[in-house]
Order: C-alpha cells, then sequence, then structure tokens
C-alpha cells in the first residue's frame, strides 16, 4: 500500500524514519548532511552528463596539448585531495564565457574563456582546486538530495487533506531560501579547501586572491566578470578569505 493513503500524521512518521538513515556525516566536512546518492550513483551522473553538458557548452576545445596540460595540472592537485581515491577528468570547453564548474564524481571543465584570464599556472590550480573541492564535499549530490527530499515532502504535503495544499508554496519558499544558503557556504567551503589543495600542490594560495582581483577589474559585461561569479558569493568577500 502507498504511503500516500496513510493518516496524514503517519505519513509524516514514515518519512521521517524514510530521511532518517540519509543523514550521514561527511568524511570531508564532518558536518551531517541530507545525502540518499550513493558515491557509485553520484560517479554514474557525472559520467553519464559529461558528454551532453561539455556540447551545451561549446563542446570540448580542439586543442590536445592545451587539454593535456589542464589535466596534469588537474591531477596534480586531485592527488593531494581529500577524495584522492576516485578518478577525476579535467577538460576545456569552447566556450569564450568565463566559467569553470563540476560534475559530480570528478568530471571537471574549464573554459578556453576563463583560460584566457589567467595569469600563470597557480591561478590555473586555485580555480581547478575550487572545483575538486566541490567534488571532495560531494555538493552536488547533497544538493541533488534536497532536491528529491523537497519533492517528496511535497507530494506528501498535496495528499495530506484539503487544506494542506495551502503549505506547499511555503514549504516551497523554505527549502529555496534554504538551498540558497547553502549554496553560498558551499562556495565559501570550496574556496577554503581549493586553497588547501593549491598549498598541498606547491602553488602559492594568494595567486587566487590576486586572480579574483584581477576579474574584479578587468573583465566586463555579461560575457565576463558576471558570467563567472553569478554562481558564487561576492568577489571581494572571496577575496578576503
Amino acid at each position: 500500500m502507498s504511503i500516500l493513503f496513510f493518516h496524514p500524521c503517519l505519513r509524516i512518521i514514515i518519512l521521517t524514519f524514510l530521511f532518517l538513515p540519509a543523514c550521514t556525516v561527511n568524511p570531508v566536512t564532518l558536518k551531517r548532511e541530507f545525502n540518499i546518492v550513493s558515491e557509485e550513483r553520484e560517479i554514474r551522473l557525472g559520467r553519464n552528463a559529461s558528454y551532453s553538458v561539455a556540447q551545451k557548452f561549446g563542446g570540448l576545445y580542439d586543442d590536445v596539448d592545451i587539454q593535456r596540460y589542464i589535466n596534469e595540472v588537474g591531477q596534480r592537485l586531485a592527488t593531494v585531495c581529500d577524495r584522492n581515491y576516485i578518478q577525476y577528468y579535467f577538460q576545456v570547453i569552447d566556450s569564450s564565457i568565463l566559467n569553470a564548474f563540476a560534475l559530480p564524481g570528478g568530471y571537471i571543465f574549464i573554459s578556453r574563456g576563463l583560460l584566457a584570464e589567467l595569469e600563470n599556472e597557480a591561478q590555473l590550480a586555485g580555480v581547478l582546486g575550487h572545483e575538486i573541492g566541490h567534488v571532495c564535499a560531494r555538493h552536488s549530490a547533497v544538493q541533488l538530495s534536497e532536491a528529491l527530499g523537497y519533492q517528496m515532502v511535497t507530494l506528501a504535503a498535496m495528499a495530506a487533506g484539503p487544506n494542506a495544499g495551502e503549505m506547499v508554496p511555503v514549504t516551497a519558499s523554505l527549502f529555496q531560501t534554504m538551498r540558497l544558503g547553502y549554496s553560498r557556504e558551499r562556495e565559501f567551503q570550496a574556496d577554503a579547501m581549493g586553497l588547501t589543495y593549491m598549498y598541498r600542490a606547491g602553488y602559492d594560495p594568494m595567486e587566487m586572491s590576486d586572480f579574483l582581483f584581477h576579474l574584479s577589474k578587468n573583465s566586463q559585461g555579461l560575457a565576463g566578470y558576471f558570467n563567472y561569479c553569478v554562481d558564487h558569493p561576492n568577489i571581494f568577500d572571496r577575496i578576503s578569505l
């Protein structure tokens, strides 16, 4: 029998017991978090999405030497990160937009546009280290778990009774606020982890601050600084980290 046909109070109790085992301790951050995505599934999701995501952003950059170089720097950082037991993939996408991002499970991309803004290898290491930080802390897996959990709670609320639907937009707003807050916290966390990996790999962490300051001065309009920072905390807050 579906849990949607149980008494509303019983449904809440059942959902609580279903979610409790998913509250795990992150091995990197040592914080309790809601995560229903296994590591195996996380890696599979990244692998399955990597090609289509790369195509959406212009495909891979057609320069074997640059691809090899980016991978070499990335692998140097991966060997000293907190999840160095998984395989990492570093690739350049053929896009002029300033961007870098990580898919679940170790699939990391940087745009040729952002590469053009880098002044040295240490700054490249800072950008890649930040994305490795997202992978190590399993930010994508946790965020996906939160979204799936929200969907389950919303369905249960809609089935609880004629007046329960009034709580759906309230619940949605609460979860959206929480996710936006966590997203900003996770960006700072990835910054801190990336600086640590830079240091472990022999790079000067101050170069990342120099790079962010460079972006704030030289990048222009929607194709520059804004695109790189739209999903990140204020650039000057990151520099002061």
